[in-house]
């Protein structure tokens, strides 16, 4: 029995891409979730905090924080655990540690996505080239990952050559392609 599937169908899965990325970050490793993969802002004191935000030291230790029960962050910044899964108390808040994967991040917007016939079959979205991105942590990228940082998702993530960076230097992400084929 032949499959087909119309070229509309393929779009809205790039088109989940092309209208929810807002960032594409540079990564060591692969980020299994949102927030090993998203640059987060550093955390502040006595500052609400929602489920599920991530903030990162105010000096960067190689891990994130997910907010894993809601509240306000105390007057001075907790000592910061570097175990995956540690958790600590932060005045109201409750933090648990994540891996941090991301070491440089760059805006992304729908124009940054390309929608093509695919170079075999099925459709692609070519996502476009970035220059000049500040590299904010020193390591070896090797993954590519982008994200939509305002409903908190990690959408795609795709193997890179991997990249000796240094925190300060700047990087350039080649464009690449996402491809999804017809059925078969």
């Amino acid at each position: 029995m032949a499959k087909k599937v119309d070229d509309s169908v393929l779009d809205a899965a790039l088109d989940a891409l092309k209208n929810n990325c807002n960032m594409m970050t540079a990564c060591a490793g692969e980020p299994a979730s949102y927030a090993e993969g998203v640059e987060p802002a550093a955390w502040q004191a006595s500052t609400a905090y929602g489920l599920g935000e991530v903030v990162r030291p105010v000096t960067r230790n190689g891990f994130n924080y997910e907010c894993t029960t809601a509240g306000t962050s105390g007057a001075s910044e907790p000592t910061w655990p570097t175990t995956p899964g540690t958790t600590v108390n932060d005045g109201t808040v409750v933090w648990t540690a994540r891996t941090a994967r991301q070491l440089a991040d760059v805006a992304m917007s729908g124009t940054d996505f390309t929608h093509a016939d695919g170079d075999t079959s099925g459709r692609k979205t070519t996502v476009g080239s970035k220059s000049g991105i500040t590299v904010d942590a020193s390591g070896t990228a090797d993954h590519v990952a982008l994200l939509d940082t305002t409903n908190r998702t990690l959408l795609y993530v795709t193997t890179a050559t991997s990249q000796v960076l240094t925190a300060g230097n700047t990087l350039t992400i080649n464009a690449w392609d996402v491809e999804i084929a017809d059925p078969s």
